[in-house]
């Protein structure tokens, strides 16, 4: 925590205060609980929900406490949210963390079975502190849960010297709820036809729990510096994408004294983030979301007498730290995967893995892992540490038992983020004798590599990197040659454009040289770029264009022309719809021509509607409007599509466990239609869809003609809202026309962007004419 006090602190009491439920309280447990522990056996873990009564003060919601072993434990999830301060660690229980009272710096607490309370009453340094958090607090959105189906394809045809070929690639998924399974296979047409799974499973998701369960084929965890393993089997574990809104890195806290009262700011490297006031006495804020990197917090206090007091304390963010208190696990078992991508079916080896991650406090996370399959075991741990002031430091011992005998692998990786410089360096060894799951080779004697960074001004950058590797003999015999490399790497903008300069010497095995120029800027409606390589034999130069295709209805170009070590020449057209994306692509290379067509799309299904649509690339809504072709449909305030005839359009892209909001554009509307709504709100679960249906709710009403006080018509495209029915907002049309529910002579009054007005309807004129209410605004006064 920052401990910043301003202008006059308060000491806090630092004194433990125990409360010996065992004896005054056992008459008032018995009541709770119906039955008073017994002396010397061993009490169960009870949970009791009371009502805190915080300095005289009752809460609006009841809290859960525990009791165990005589002593009265309160819900650290409530000490956070009033601000008490306690000293040592948390007990886990049933997956919630708890505070004994012993624990307590600041208040005492009481139980009062009775009344169904837990009074806590402040002793020192805790009266009236305001609680101030910097990140807003909003509630999680109910998730919106369907069934349906939907299946991605990709399939393209080829073409090269008389000779066809061809591909697809597939995608099926089946969804209920939270719960869906997924298929992918690919094959292939030619000489040789065959089609081949990739991979099936089923995962059903706890986004209250923040866990997933995964049947079929998945990848295990990924250990520190290793990539992960293909398996078919169960795995469940911690998924915090499952709200995406969730803090899993520590956060900085501050806390002080105001003397008067005042305001308050709060700068991230230099960055306002945020701004409030402050009454007189203690306060604290909380949840400051730290950059990543090194950076400076700054609190700036000014008083009502115009002083200003200001605190500066440096950090460091790592996003491998979790919070205090904050776990995450991987549980895994099956069969190993062989030839994936070559094999339907290849699977071996079964194994089991554990990993567990724990954050114990702002700047340490440690973690633990085992695995075991046949004749193979491992056991490791690790820890990610935040040096204020000096990076990020993560260190990892593995030790393994194998046919190859018994072995023992660590890692080491520093980081430094910051303006200017920037590194990273990291070192590997490994003992002859280690092994890693499923791999049979020993992995290399040491691996070092780093990279060093400067920013410049007008983001310009320029990185320095090496790599070394001192390889082994692996079990087989074979021979890996060491490798070692350094390069130099210098971007930025250059005007309107963007450029590139790579260097790369190769050291080992061999001595060579690689060196390439790169330059990027926008030309008509798409970008273009130059480009040239040297490989250590010769030059390749590159010319390439492309105009990209970026909503339904449009078309892109792509031209491509490279000379030197290799020839070739390449032309493209590619074309999106509403039902998916095609795309004719002719090239050339080294004197042999070539032809692909391709086409990309989905089919879909969601509680009993289908439809064509792009390839979905996350969740999707089938949206419905009761309104013929062309409206207009925005994904957060973002025109994203247009209904077809029927009126109905896909939209492809939502974003899983977050609120979509889905609205219509209301000028696309028939006028004497009215609506149940013009957004809704969807919140989809992972690779789920959903029906959105904006229905008619009447067509009752009237058309009138509005105009100002000296007779022109209302601009088209005005919104105004209707006051007398709940705010009503109503678009303009061509020459003034609003179409009203409301009966004729009916008093109405309006909210116009020039004012209020109010107006009685009457019926327009029998010759066909126009009848024009005139809406004189009346302005409020002093406005």
């Amino acid at each position: 925590m920052l401990a910043g006090f301003l202008f006059a602190s308060a000491g806090l009491a630092s004194g433990l205060q125990r409360v010996p439920l065992r004896g005054a309280l056992d008459a008032q447990l018995e009541d709770v609980t119906g039955s008073a522990p017994e002396s010397g056996q061993e009490e169960k873990p009870q949970f009791h929900f009371l009502l805190p009564v915080i300095d005289g003060k009752a809460r609006a919601a009841a809290a859960g406490v525990l009791v165990q072993g005589g002593m009265l434990y309160l819900p650290l999830e409530l000490l956070r949210r009033e601000g008490i301060a306690f000293k040592g660690a948390p007990l886990q229980r049933s997956g919630k963390a708890f505070v004994a009272v012993g624990q307590l710096t600041q208040m005492r607490a009481s139980f009062d079975a009775e009344k169904g309370t837990l009074d806590l009453i402040c002793i020192a340094g805790c009266e009236k502190r305001t609680q101030l958090s910097v990140q807003p607090s909003t509630a999680r959105a109910a998730l919106t849960e369907g069934a349906g189906a939907f299946f991605n394809y990709d399939v393209s045809a080829d073409w090269r010297e008389g000779e066809g070929s061809g591909g697809l690639l597939g995608e099926g998924v089946v969804f209920s709820g939270l719960t869906n399974a997924r298929t992918v296979f690919t094959c292939a047409y030619g000489a040789a036809r065959r089609c081949t799974r990739l991979e099936t499973h089923a995962t059903r998701d706890d986004p209250e729990n923040l866990t997933r369960l995964t049947l079929g084929d998945t990848l295990t965890q990924p250990q520190f510096g290793e990539a992960p393993l293909r398996f078919g089997g169960i795995k469940w574990g911690t998924e915090f994408s499952l709200q995406p809104g969730f803090i899993t890195f520590p956060t900085l806290d501050f806390a002080g004294d105001a003397q008067l009262p005042g305001a308050v700011d709060l700068f991230i490297n230099g960055v306002r983030r945020f701004q409030g006031e402050l009454p007189e006495g203690p306060f604290s804020l909380g949840d400051i979301p730290a950059v990543q990197g090194s950076g400076e917090v700054t609190v700036v206090l000014r008083d009502a007498l115009g002083r200003e007091r200001q605190i500066t304390q440096a950090y460091y963010a790592s996003p491998q730290l979790l919070r205090p208190g904050l776990g995450a696990y991987s549980l895994e078992a099956g069969l190993l995967r062989e030839g994936f991508a070559r094999r339907s079916n290849a699977y071996d080896t079964p194994f089991a893995a554990a990993l567990y991650r724990r954050g114990l406090t702002a700047n340490l996370t440690l973690e633990g892992r085992a695995q075991a399959a046949s004749s193979f075991r491992s056991f490791g741990g690790g820890l990610s540490a935040a040096l204020a002031g000096l990076g990020a430091l993560d260190l990892s011992a593995t030790l393994s038992r194998s046919r190859a005998g018994n072995g023992i692998r660590g890692v080491g990786f520093y980081e430094w983020r910051a303006r200017p410089f920037s590194a990273a360096f990291s070192y590997e060894t490994a003992t002859p004798g280690f092994r890693r799951l499923g791999q049979d080779d020993a992995p290399p004697r040491a691996t070092a590599r780093g990279q060093f960074a400067v920013q410049g001004e007008g983001g310009h950058s320029l990185s320095l990197s090496f790599l070394d590797r001192d390889e082994r003999g692996s079990a087989a015999g074979s021979f890996r040659s060491d490798f070692r490399s350094a390069g130099l790497t210098l971007s930025g903008p250059i005007g309107g454009a963007t450029y590139r300069l790579s260097a790369l010497r190769l050291l080992k095995p061999e001595k060579d040289f690689f060196f390439g120029a790169f330059l990027s800027f926008p030309l008509g409606g798409g970008s273009a770029s130059l480009g040239a390589d040297y490989d250590g034999e010769g030059w390749t130069s590159d010319l390439r264009y492309r105009q990209h295709a970026l909503s339904i209805g449009e078309a892109g170009y792509s031209a491509r022309l490279s000379r030197g070590a290799t020839q070739r020449e390449e032309a493209g057209i590619e074309y999106r719809s509403s039902v998916g994306d095609a795309a004719l692509l002719v090239t050339r290379f080294d004197g042999t021509s070539a032809l692909r067509l391709s086409a990309r799309g989905a089919a879909v299904l969601a509680e009993g509607k289908a439809a064509l649509a792009p390839p979905i690339t996350g969740s999707f809504a089938i949206v419905d409007v009761d309104a013929g072709k062309d409206v207009r449909i925005y994904q957060d305030r973002r025109l994203v599509a247009r209904t077809d005839s029927a009126g109905r359009a896909v939209l492809t892209s939502l974003r899983a466990y977050e609120e979509n909001r889905l609205s219509i554009d209301p000028h696309d509307l028939p006028l004497r239609a009215s609506f149940d709504a013009l957004e809704k709100t969807v919140v989809p679960g992972a690779r789920t869809g959903h029906l959105v249906a904006f229905e008619k709710t009447g067509q009752n009403g009237v058309v009138i003609y509005l105009a100002r006080a000296d007779g022109t018509p209302f601009p088209e495209g005005w919104q105004i809202t209707r006051l007398d029915d709940g705010k009503t907002a109503l678009p303009v049309g061509r020459g003034g026309r609003v179409f009203l529910e409301a009966g004729i002579g009916q008093e109405i009054s309006f909210q116009t962007p020039e004012g209020r007005c109010r107006i009685a309807p009457q019926p327009q004129k029998k010759d066909g004419g126009r009848r024009f209410h005139r809406c004189a605004a009346q302005r409020r006064a002093g406005r």
